[in-house]
């Protein structure tokens, strides 16, 4: 797994593997500093404990933007961990828990 890099005052990425149909095609998580000073993670992988130390020195993470299938099917249980407090704020009402 990468480390972060940076691509400008306020974005950052981590790329990662991911196999498709048998092909390795990879995937890219993307980290946004908001106006609020607060971090975004969009389409979060399965960070490092070194990516999740560097995430956190960044900054507070605010929001996580990832598709429900992510959520449901693995990916949920990583985010819960490392960020619990975010996924509890912007949970969808009836979203399990």
């Amino acid at each position: 797994m990468s480390s972060l890099v940076r691509h400008g005052e306020a974005i950052w990425s981590a790329a990662f593997p991911l196999r498709f149909m048998g092909i390795q095609v990879g995937t890219r998580s993307t980290i946004v500093r908001l106006e609020s000073g607060g971090l975004a993670l969009i389409s979060p992988g399965t960070f490092s404990s070194a990516q999740l130390d560097a995430i956190r020195a960044l900054g507070e993470v605010e929001a996580i933007v990832a598709h429900g299938e992510v959520l449901e099917t693995g990916g949920r249980e990583a985010f819960a961990l490392a960020f619990r407090e975010v996924l509890q704020l912007n949970a969808k009402p009836g979203a399990p828990s």
